[in-house]
């Protein structure tokens, strides 16, 4: 209805930040809030902030890289 024309989901809202995906074995940590290194994931941009996708596909919020730490920081979670 006319309402749902009017509806945007948290993901279609950050769909300016790039998309990067963890590799299948270290799906439990980004469910569960941890940092991640450039390893963990199956590509790494050079973006301050990202959406964080497990290799399944699910959004799971968004991180931030930590310039110090060389890894990427949950910034907000949405699981």
């Amino acid at each position: 209805g006319e309402l749902d024309s009017c509806l945007v989901t948290v993901e279609q809202i950050f769909a300016g930040l790039p998309a990067v995906t963890t590799r299948k074995q270290y799906d439990v940590l980004i469910h569960n809030g941890n940092r991640v290194s450039g390893n963990m994931l199956e590509t790494v941009p050079q973006e301050k902030q990202v959406r964080m996708y497990d290799s399944s596909g699910l959004f799971t919020g968004i991180y931030e890289w930590d310039p110090v730490k060389k890894d990427y920081k949950p910034l907000k979670m949405f699981l």
